[in-house]
């Protein structure tokens, strides 16, 4: 069997790993045996940390067989980069739509920045020191989040206008 091959051969299959033909199968003259090795996958999606075994030798196979098919997301590591047999740690910032209303205009934007900050320094939305901000600017952007910026000024004004008054004359004798 294929089973006793690797064993006699001193090769081991680990618990990840991907063995074909299975090692209960006969062996036939000529056959080829394929041992796809495990590889641990950390991925750190949106802040969040989870872990994936995977036999596929490339991040993009790897993150496919994870069930991580997500165009447009932002990697720390080339799609093409291989996966050593010790794993591989990449962090992936997915795209997320949001809204937000600023100067009488409403943006929808779709960004994979980690923080609302750096979302909006992307879409070239200046934040002033006075303005107000309904969500804190360093909160990750997450889908449908409607976002309001309050531009707030201070300054002097000076305005005239007319006070209207009327006149009145009393006579006293007590003024010179």
């Amino acid at each position: 069997s294929v089973g006793q091959l690797l064993k006699r051969e001193r090769i081991v299959v680990g618990e990840h790993d991907s063995l074909a033909p299975a090692a209960s199968s006969t062996l036939h003259d000529g056959e080829t045996i394929t041992i796809k090795r495990g590889r641990l996958l950390n991925l750190i999606v949106d802040g969040d940390s989870r872990q994936v075994w995977v036999t596929a030798s490339s991040l993009d196979e790897a993150l496919a067989q994870a069930g991580m098919r997500a165009p447009g997301a932002a990697l720390s590591v080339d799609r093409s980069a291989r996966v050593p047999l010790g794993g591989l740690s990449v962090d992936i910032d997915l795209p997320h739509t949001i809204t937000i209303h600023v100067d009488g205009q409403t943006h929808v934007l779709v960004t994979t920045k980690s923080t609302l900050r750096d979302a909006l320094d992307e879409a070239g939305i200046v934040i002033n020191p006075g303005d107000t901000v309904s969500s804190p600017l360093d909160q990750r952007p997450s889908d449908g989040e409607g976002v309001v910026i309050v531009r707030v000024t201070s300054g002097q004004v000076q305005e005239s206008a007319p006070i209207p008054f009327t006149t009145q004359t009393k006579p006293d004798a007590s003024l010179y």
